[in-house]
């Protein structure tokens, strides 16, 4: 069962998110789509769906097992509707695709060092023993939910019923759901689904974003510095994981945290919508950060790293305004 769990957390984000980008694009043919847009875009809408799956469960007190069979109906029906969208756009792209690879400069050095390290990154992340950390209750939340086959029916740290319950905005957040279901659904431990597969998975999308990044940043025929970017992406989250506030331990300790997807894959992903000027994506990272953080009434980082760069481009565009009026300006002095 652990197989088909990992093949699942492999096809079903990638083939949902061909299919959306490919209805979002329609027939632009001359729209190149990666690999890793459609990863990530399929995994923002998987949080999407069990949120909604999640609220639903939680609001009409389902037991766990029918929130179960109720999230994997949706994934699969949004997955073969998304299936029949890209497999139709691959046929039209394949070419376009092709053109866009061979057009990159690539170096064998670079990503072979890159991958060795994500390699090692894995590895430890999956086989280490879990870290507990002060304050946090998603295994236990997770473990209560098993146990009483249902969502917050009982407090995750006393296992004892409470008549206010946890507060609301607490309970919007649908990843301990998530991967309650996961453990029910394969019969996996809790603890191997939340301390050790979700991390692999976070880690994994994490290189994925800061993959698209490194695009955004350098353009599609820019490999060499691509792979330098991430390589140093690479060390410094080997290397910086000393504190709890750092990146480094949120993607080698704690990658089941939704602070550290919203950090790791959330935050890097807007940053390339936004630069990309592609801000419908910059929105489903917002969404997906409401329903994963505790945010303050939905303003979280992605907002603020989407306002922020909104302003970086209306400042460029007007200083770029006053650049030509200038340079009108200076052209009539000099006719004068």
């Amino acid at each position: 069962m652990i197989i088909l769990a990992w093949m699942l957390f492999l096809l079903l984000p990638l083939l949902m998110g061909l299919g959306i980008m490919t209805i979002v694009y329609g027939k632009k043919e001359e729209r190149f789509i990666s690999l890793s847009d459609c990863y990530l875009t399929g995994l923002i809408a998987c949080i999407g769906i069990s949120f909604c799956v999640h609220m639903l469960g939680y609001l009409m007190d389902m037991s766990l097992r029918r929130v179960g069979w109720l999230l994997l109906g949706a994934l699969l029906f949004v997955t073969a509707i998304g299936t029949l969208a890209g497999v139709n756009g691959v046929r039209k792209r394949k070419q376009n695709y092709w053109v866009h690879r061979s057009a990159e400069n690539m170096s064998k050095g670079l990503p072979l060092a890159f991958l060795g390290i994500v390699l090692l990154q894995l590895l430890y992340v999956f086989s280490k023993n879990p870290v507990v950390v002060p304050g946090d209750i998603t295994l236990e939340s997770v473990q209560s939910f098993l146990a009483e086959d249902g969502i917050y029916r009982v407090l995750p740290l006393t296992g004892m019923p409470s008549e206010s319950g946890v507060p609301f905005r607490y309970g919007m957040l649908c990843l301990p759901t998530l991967y309650a279901v996961i453990a029910q659904g394969f019969g996996l431990e809790s603890e191997l689904v939340v301390c050790h597969m979700i991390p692999v998975v976070t880690l994994g999308a994490t290189y994925l974003a800061y993959e698209r990044l490194g695009e955004s940043l350098f353009g599609a025929g820019q490999s060499k510095k691509k792979y330098w970017f991430l390589l140093m992406v690479s060390l410094i989250l080997f290397f910086a994981e000393s504190t709890l506030s750092l990146d480094g331990y949120s993607a080698l300790h704690a990658g089941y945290w939704g602070s550290s997807i919203r950090n790791l894959v959330l935050v890097p992903f807007t940053f390339s919508a936004m630069l990309e000027r592609q801000y419908w994506k910059a929105v489903l990272c917002i969404l997906a950060e409401l329903c994963i953080v505790w945010t303050f009434w939905g303003l979280g980082v992605c907002v603020a790293v989407t306002l922020g760069m909104l302003v970086l481009e209306l400042l460029e565009r007007k200083m770029s305004f006053i650049g030509r009026f200038l340079q009108i300006f200076r052209q009539k002095e000099v006719q004068r």
